[in-house]
């Protein structure tokens, strides 16, 4: 038996990597820094331009208290361009600069709507240029309302460290702010291990007690 849990622990090491590594996903310090980015917003309006209100983790925000282990997204005057551009969808660019994608193949993450209404997702990675190497998502289905979630996942490659990464949220609706939540999720690797320690743990205990 003792053989058989040493392998399973060797292994778990030796997949862990495999599993985790190649995938970027945002942190909550990641999220809770997210700055507005211009090269990946846009306004059509003749109103002031989207501005990003702010992360925020448990505090309620215009009515809205997140799910547990959720970070919360605020902007304003996003989608207020229907009245002046026919439908033309307006969106702000989120994200981080300076980031180190080293090695990275993809990034991944997943939204969940608070808002009332439906927004558009989309995910973005580049250089750190304007006109050096750049990567984008198609725009998502729009999310409905209250709760419902997507899973958007971009291939990336040769990027380095100081790369930038976020995401652009957008809408042709004439709402003047959203509410989005990321939900921080372990990464596999790191659900693994930690099934396989609470696991150990339950052995151990069961051997004493005999």
């Amino acid at each position: 038996m003792k053989r058989v849990l040493l392998t399973l622990i060797l292994c778990a090491f030796m997949v862990a990597p495999a599993l985790g590594g190649p995938t970027f996903r945002f942190t909550q310090s990641d999220v809770l820094s997210f700055g507005k980015i211009d090269d990946y917003s846009r306004d059509t309006t003749v109103q002031a331009p989207s501005t990003f209100v702010g992360a925020y983790t448990d505090t309620p925000s215009y009515g809205v208290v997140l799910p547990s282990g959720h970070i919360g997204l605020v902007a304003h005057a996003v989608g207020r361009n229907v009245s002046t551009s026919g439908g033309t969808i307006d969106y702000i660019g989120l994200g981080l600069s300076s980031v180190d994608l080293t090695g990275y193949t993809n990034y991944q993450v997943r939204f969940s709507n608070d808002n009332n209404q439906a927004w558009k997702y989309r995910l973005f990675a580049d250089d750190g240029s304007t006109t050096g190497t750049q990567f984008l998502s198609g725009w998502s289905s729009a999310i409905p309302a209250n709760g419902n979630s997507t899973t958007l996942s971009l291939a990336i490659s040769g990027l380095g460290s100081g790369s930038r990464i976020g995401i652009m949220v957008g809408s042709n609706e004439q709402e003047d702010t959203i509410h989005t939540s990321i939900p921080i999720i372990s990464t596999p690797h790191d659900i693994l291990l930690c099934s396989l320690g609470v696991g150990l743990v339950g052995w151990l205990r069961k051997r004493k007690s005999f």
